[in-house]
Order: structure tokens, then C-alpha cells, then sequence
């Protein structure tokens, strides 16, 4: 690195011979000088250390001497401070950012800020966010939204704006997030696309302000992004911002919200659910799945007349009319019973099928024993399947009991995987314990099956065997069902066998926490950054630096020693970063270490409290072979308070 020059320091010291003649004279001159001020004879003291640092060749004494020199009066001293905005180095050039900004030189305030504003833009990730998280943590609301503002405009690569609007989602300030909404009128899909991925990843309440003005764009490719975000989040005030796209001229858009408005039983959704399953001009699919939406969330959106006169057509596929029939029971009225039990009642097999497909949604109690009579009988699968299924959508204490009857018997296992669904269904907490008994036929389909059907009865009755079959389990994906569902049905006893199957989670781990409360997943991260697969290590620290508090309460155990040094790196750059009275004694350890990086990180952070209780410790380095040490020494103390004059 070319060394710079900052000029001649007008500043020397003269030391005197021991000579008697002399000594008098100088004993002499001493009472008549004028006595210095504390603060005069404190700078004077620390003034011969800023000097050698700010003539440096090494960045970082240079760095800190230009920071201890901006609470320096010396006016060549503030010259080489200024002068550093412009100095080869990327870590001096920042320091004298800081300096500047620090000393309130408001003449150079805009320069010092083109710093942050290059280093936000086109840096190494680390800086960037050691400036976000805390160094602009030093200039007012107004000015940091002013350099955010710039970086984002000056940044050209995508994951560098993800990083800038990341840091914006999570900030509170509300000049900083408005400088969000200015997305919503953006033209570019790619760069809206990233804002709308990183407050998606924040999912914070405040994102309902962004779906609302997407929602009244004219744009249907904004409505739609939206929509996306709203359903993302799908929070009670998410769903309701985006009720008005139901009647969105943009049909996909208009189908999409309503889809997801009717899984929670939006009436207007239902409508157009409806009108879709009704229309003969859409896709078959789509029909299907409408039909599937109103029989099981939006049952007062049947229109029985209309559905019953799609049967007239005989070219329906078996799929459709079943469907069909399953919407018609599911319609509970007086026209539906009439119209299945007439079936029932004839001699053709055939009818009888497309009736217990309509008895399974037809809620009716008093259907158990005839249902339980086609399960028990020799009718098709097809048949016997829509009969247990109507005893598990029935429910109650009858049709789970004859489940449970036909459990212990059955021998074909499409019907006895169905009765374990069916099971589930019934909510009655009775099936639970006959459930766990299938375990112990190593069928991993079935166990499966009983396992998520454990789940939905939610009984913790049967926790003990839930957890045996971890042990027991020769299958591994049942292993891990077991543990999730363990985690639901016993919390206490599930999250420690949670974190204990960490080692070698499968790959869909993190789609299969996703239900999980927010503290237990946060707990799998903290679990897994100690990891021996890197990838996982470095997957869930990423998670965690972007928790609320930049993973400072997690990260702060790894300072004094991690598993691997990058944890233990970025974990000093966070606790560092923020800067806490109460990791002092932890940054007077890294001031010890061996490796300079270390030290240095650990002295500067232990000078940014300005604690005064530290003011000896720091006197103990003015002195030290490190320039940057020295430098860092005469920084603290130039920031610590004097002592009150004593009377």
C-alpha cells in the first residue's frame, strides 16, 4: 500500500539533561508555566500516539489514529483526518468516514456519508452489514434513510439490494421502512421481486400497508404479487385486504384469491368457488378441486339444483360424478337426503356407490349402522372406502367404535389405510391407543397412516407409544414422522427428540417444521449451527443472523470458542457489533487472544462503550508494541468523560 503523507506535526517534546544548573532553571520554568487543563494535558499526553498511527503503513493503527484523532483539536491532526476520505484503503477511507461524522464536521458530512453510501453498495457483505446494523446507528433518522436511500439507487446486484431491503423490513424507524413502498410503483417485476421476497421472509404486520397498495394498483401483475404476499402471510387482515381481487377482471387472479378466501370459509369466495365448479367451460381440474373447496369449507355456497343438473349429462367421468354426489350430501338439506337415500334404497350396486359418496358428507348420525353395514359387507373397495370415510366425517362415539370394530379384522390394506384416516377424522380421542397398536407392524405406509391420524386426534394420551416407536422404528421416515408428531401431542418430551434427530435430519426437515411454534424452530437452528454437515451449519447461521437481533443472543456464547472458526468469526462480529456493557470482560478475553485480527476486534469493541471503569485497563496499552493497540488506547480515553474538578 502507498504510504500517504499527512505533513509535518507541529507538536515535539524536549527533554532535558540532568545537569544541577539546569535542573534548577527547569524546576524554575515549570512553576511559572501556565498550569494545563485536564482536557489540554490529556490530549497532549495521547497526541504523540495519534501521530506515529496517522504516519503508519499498517491500515488498521492508521485507521484508529484517524478515529482517536477526530476528538483532537489539533488542526493538522483534523487535516489528516479529512484527508483520509480519500486515502487508497478501503478499512481508512471508512474509519475517516466515521471520524468525520463523529466530529461533527458538518463541511464534510456529505463526503463522509458517499463512504457508506460506496461501501452499502458494492462491499463485501460483512461491512455492509457492520454499517447497516450499527454504524449508521450514529447519524439521525433523516441522514440514514438519505445514505440507504442512495446505496439502494447505486446498487446494480441483486443479492446486494436483497441484503439493503432485508435490513429495512426488520427496521422499526418509519422513514427507514417507507423507504419500502416506493416498490409498489416500480415497473421492473426482477427488482420488485426482491422486495417482496425479503418482506415475505420478515412476514411483519406492517407488510399489510404493501399488500393494500398492490391491491389497488390497476397493474393485475402487482394485484397478483399481492395477492402472493397476502397469502403468504395469511393473517386475518391479509385475507381481508385481498377480498376485493375476487371480483379482479383477471380471472386466474380473481380464481387464486378465491381458492385461498374459501379454505376459511369466506362466503363471497364460495360464490365464485361455485360458479367455477358449476362453469362447463373450465378446466375439469379445476372444477374438481372447486368442488373439493365447497364440500368441505363453504357448504352453504352449494346450490343443490344447479350441481344435481350437471349429473344429466352420462358422459361424466366416474371421477366427476363422484365429486358431484360428495357436493349434493355435502349440502345437508332436505333435497340431498331425499335424493341419496333413494339410492340407497334401490337394488343397483352401482347407485348405492354414488349414494355413500354423498352419505360421507352427509353428517348424519344416523346413518352409522348402515355404513357400517357396507364396511363390514363384500361391496367393491371403492364402496367400502366411501363408507368408512362417511364414519370418519360422521364422527362420533358409534362410527368411531365400529372403526375400530373393522380395524381389528380387515385384511385389505387400501381399506385398512383408509379406516386409520377415517379414524382420525372422528376427533374422538377413543382411537388414539388402538392406533398405536398397528405399529407394531413394522408396515411403514401404515404407520405413517396411524401417525398422522394421531396428529389429528391430538391426544397426548398416547405419547409414550408414540415415542417407543423412535426407538422401535426400523424405517427412517417413520422415525422422523414419529418425532414431528411427538413434538405436537407431547411438547416437552417431542422437542427434546427433535433436537436429538438433528444429526442427520432428512432433506424436507425444514418444510416438516414449518408448523412448528417459532421458538422451537429458532431452537433447531441453534442446534444445528453447531453441526457437522457444513452445509447445515451454514444454512441455519444464515437463518439466525437474520433474526430480529441479528443472532446476537445466540451468537454471543461462540465468542470465547465455536466449532468451527467461521461461527466463532461472524459470532465476535455480531457481539462486537452490538456493542453491550455486558460483554465487556468477553472483549477484554479477545483483546488477549494470539491471533491480531481477534485482538484488535475485541480492543475496539471494548473502547466503543466508553466505560470509565475501563480507563486504567486502557492506560495499560498506551505503551504497547502494536500501533494499532496504541491507537485504539488513545481512542477510549479520548472518549471517556474527565473527572470532575474537585474544590
Amino acid at each position: 500500500m502507498q504510504r500517504r503523507s499527512f505533513g509535518p506535526i507541529a507538536l515535539s517534546l524536549a527533554l532535558l539533561a540532568a545537569a544541577p544548573s539546569l535542573v534548577s532553571f527547569a524546576a524554575t520554568a515549570e512553576a511559572a508555566a501556565p498550569k494545563l487543563s485536564p482536557a489540554a494535558a490529556r490530549e497532549a499526553e495521547l497526541t504523540p500516539a495519534v501521530q506515529t498511527g496517522l504516519a503508519s503503513t499498517d491500515a488498521s493503527a492508521q485507521s484508529w489514529a484517524i478515529r482517536a484523532g477526530a476528538r483532537l483539536k489539533e488542526r493538522t491532526i483534523q487535516t489528516a483526518v479529512v484527508n483520509g476520505l480519500t486515502n487508497t484503503n478501503g478499512t481508512v477511507r471508512l474509519a475517516a468516514a466515521l471520524a468525520v461524522l463523529d466530529s461533527k464536521n458538518g463541511g464534510k458530512a456529505r463526503d463522509a456519508q458517499a463512504i457508506f453510501v460506496n461501501e452499502i453498495a458494492t462491499g463485501d457483505a460483512a461491512t455492509r452489514m457492520l454499517i447497516l446494523d450499527r454504524l449508521l446507528l450514529r447519524l439521525n433518522e433523516n441522514d440514514r434513510a438519505s445514505v440507504i436511500d442512495r446505496a439502494l439507487k447505486a446498487a446494480t446486484d441483486a443479492n446486494i439490494k436483497g441484503q439493503i431491503i432485508n435490513h429495512l423490513a426488520r427496521r422499526t424507524e418509519p422513514k427507514l421502512f417507507a423507504l419500502l413502498d416506493r416498490f409498489v410503483g416500480m415497473n421492473d417485476a426482477a427488482e420488485r421481486a426482491i422486495y417482496l421476497t425479503e418482506i415475505r421472509r420478515i412476514g411483519r404486520p406492517n407488510a399489510l400497508r404493501f399488500v393494500q397498495a398492490l391491491v389497488k394498483a390497476k397493474d393485475p401483475v402487482k394485484q397478483k404479487e399481492g395477492a402472493e404476499l397476502a397469502i403468504a402471510i395469511n393473517s386475518l387482515e391479509m385475507r381481508t385486504a385481498i377480498e376485493p381481487l375476487l371480483r379482479s377482471a383477471d380471472a386466474s387472479l380473481a380464481q387464486r384469491v378465491g381458492f385461498h378466501l374459501a379454505k376459511s370459509g369466506n362466503a363471497a369466495a364460495g360464490q365464485l368457488v361455485r360458479d367455477l365448479a358449476l362453469n362447463e367451460s373450465a378446466d375439469v381440474a379445476l372444477r374438481l378441486q372447486s368442488m373439493a373447496l365447497l364440500r368441505d369449507n363453504v357448504r352453504g355456497a352449494i346450490d343443490f339444483d344447479k350441481f344435481k343438473a350437471l349429473l344429466d349429462d352420462k358422459t361424466r367421468s366416474p371421477e366427476f360424478v363422484k365429486a358431484v354426489y360428495e357436493v349434493l350430501g355435502a349440502a345437508r338439506n332436505g333435497a340431498s337426503v331425499a335424493l341419496l337415500d333413494g339410492l340407497y334404497a334401490g337394488n343397483f350396486a352401482a347407485e348405492i356407490e354414488l349414494a355413500l359418496y354423498g352419505y360421507a358428507y352427509s353428517g348424519r348420525q344416523e346413518l352409522v349402522a348402515s355404513l357400517q353395514k357396507e364396511v363390514e359387507g363384500f361391496g367393491s373397495t371403492a364402496m367400502r372406502t366411501a363408507a368408512v370415510q362417511g364414519l370418519g366425517h360422521i364422527g362420533g362415539e358409534a362410527a368411531t367404535k365400529a372403526l375400530l370394530f373393522q380395524l381389528r379384522k380387515e385384511r385389505v390394506m387400501e381399506i385398512k389405510l383408509a379406516i386409520v384416516q377415517a379414524l382420525g377424522d372422528t376427533q374422538l380421542a377413543i382411537a388414539a391407543e388402538p392406533l398405536t397398536y398397528l405399529f407394531a407392524e413394522q408396515n411403514e405406509q401404515l404407520s405413517l397412516a396411524a401417525i398422522s391420524a394421531l396428529v389429528k386426534l391430538g391426544s397426548n394420551n398416547v405419547s409414550v407409544q408414540v415415542e417407543s416407536l423412535i426407538n422401535q422404528a426400523r424405517s427412517p421416515r417413520v422415525k422422523w414422522a414419529a418425532t414431528i408428531a411427538l413434538v405436537k401431542l407431547d411438547p416437552a418430551i417431542g422437542r427434546i427428540r427433535l433436537l436429538g434427530a438433528l444429526e442427520r435430519p432428512p432433506e424436507s426437515f425444514l418444510e416438516d417444521i414449518k408448523p412448528l411454534s417459532d421458538a422451537l424452530r429458532n431452537e433447531v437452528d441453534e442446534n444445528l449451527v453447531n453441526s457437522p454437515d457444513q452445509l447445515l451449519a451454514d444454512a441455519a447461521l444464515f437463518r439466525i443472523l437474520k433474526r430480529e437481533d441479528g443472532g446476537y443472543s445466540v451468537l454471543r456464547e461462540y465468542v470465547a470458542g465455536a466449532p468451527s472458526a467461521t461461527l466463532r468469526k461472524q459470532a465476535i462480529a455480531v457481539v462486537t457489533a452490538a456493542g453491550k456493557p455486558e460483554d465487556a470482560d468477553s472483549f477484554k478475553k479477545l483483546s488477549e487472544q494470539a491471533d491480531r485480527s481477534i485482538r484488535l476486534l475485541g480492543f475496539a469493541a471494548l473502547a466503543d462503550l466508553a466505560d470509565p471503569a475501563n480507563e486504567t485497563y486502557f492506560r495499560g496499552y498506551i505503551n504497547h508494541a502494536d500501533e494499532a493497540m496504541r491507537c485504539i488506547a488513545a481512542y477510549a480515553l479520548l472518549g471517556l468523560p474527565l473527572p470532575k474538578p474537585t474544590r
